[in-house]
């Protein structure tokens, strides 16, 4: 079987610190395209300091509004690879969007490695969240994310490039790479 050519788009998907930014940097830098992600595109465009200052400043409906207007923004944009934030799938009208955009990848990275990195990264999330209200969180976002056209699963240690690397391998021939 021969491989399949890469597609326009890779937009990628998951939850909080999944590590989709440096993936989809990774992934960018290889196929030598443009990267946008999500969230710091919607920091640039309101000057806010953070997404969590933006949203408690603003409110949620402004925030998932402003997200839609820029993941609409995208469409018309040259190929590349998009990096969303981890709620912008979680409602069908963004996740069917998601899919005109390109090919929507999961990252599928394991609930204690998201903990990990949250707990290192301190002030992430809302002071007083507990790690069940949390994960309740994840689940509740699961079903959108597991619509999504492939998954990948990082393995234990493994950089953004490798990652990339494997990725590049499942999107030119899914059925040799199988994940």
């Amino acid at each position: 079987m021969t491989a399949g050519p890469r597609p326009a788009r890779v937009v990628l998907v998951g939850f909080l610190a999944a590590g989709k930014s440096a993936l989809g940097r990774a992934l960018a830098d290889g196929w030598e395209t443009g990267f946008a992600d999500l969230d710091d595109l919607l920091l640039a465009e309101e000057g806010a300091p953070s997404l969590l200052e933006m949203m408690e400043a603003r409110g949620e409906p402004h925030f998932r509004a402003r997200e839609r207007a820029l993941l609409e923004g995208l469409v018309g944009r040259p190929e590349g690879v998009v990096a969303t934030g981890s709620g912008t799938p979680a409602s069908a009208e963004n996740l069917d969007l998601l899919h005109r955009l390109g090919v929507v990848v999961f990252l599928h990275t394991p609930w204690e490695v998201i903990v990990s990195r949250l707990g290192a990264k301190g002030g992430v999330l809302p002071p007083g969240l507990s790690a069940e209200a949390l994960h309740a969180v994840y689940l509740q976002r699961l079903p959108f994310y597991q619509r999504a056209d492939r998954v990948l699963a990082p393995e234990p240690g493994e950089t953004p490039g490798a990652l990339a690397l494997r990725l590049r391998m499942l999107l030119r021939d899914p059925v040799a790479c199988a994940i």
